[in-house]
């Protein structure tokens, strides 16, 4: 008896390399990203400045929950880009992105909050 089968491609996934949503950086280098995905051809990042009074309320009890529901007080962006990820169908691919060189601002000491997406897959939010 012979079987065959074929799989379908794997959910598209994007995971940044941070151990929870909540991330602490050395404010004399500069912070990077690491970022693994599957089937997720770009990832679009986005960054915005995280008012003290909001940090305080995201950092209390149920603070995942917060996060995830949390919208920046204002529809505007400090820095957005976007990295080129997947080699190809079903093939995990990992890179690390900077927040500060090459982009037009540079992230001064302070709070922020970023949120990363990619095509099809569910979009991750950290308070940064």
């Amino acid at each position: 008896m012979t079987l065959r089968f074929t799989n379908g491609p794997a959910e598209p996934r994007l995971a940044l390399g941070i151990g929870g949503q909540v991330a602490m950086y050395d404010a004399n280098r500069a912070p990077t990203l690491s970022i693994a995905s599957i089937n997720v051809p770009q990832a679009d990042f986005r960054l915005y400045r995280l008012p003290d009074a909001d940090l305080r309320g995201l950092l209390g009890r149920d603070f995942y929950q917060g996060i995830d529901k949390y919208s920046p007080p204002r529809p505007t962006w400090f820095l957005q880009w976007n990295e080129r990820l997947s080699p190809g169908l079903n093939a995990p691919a990992m890179m690390t992105t900077t927040l500060t060189a090459d982009r037009t601002n540079s992230c001064q000491n302070g709070n922020y909050t970023g949120i990363a997406s990619g095509i099809a897959a569910r979009s991750e939010h950290h308070v940064l």
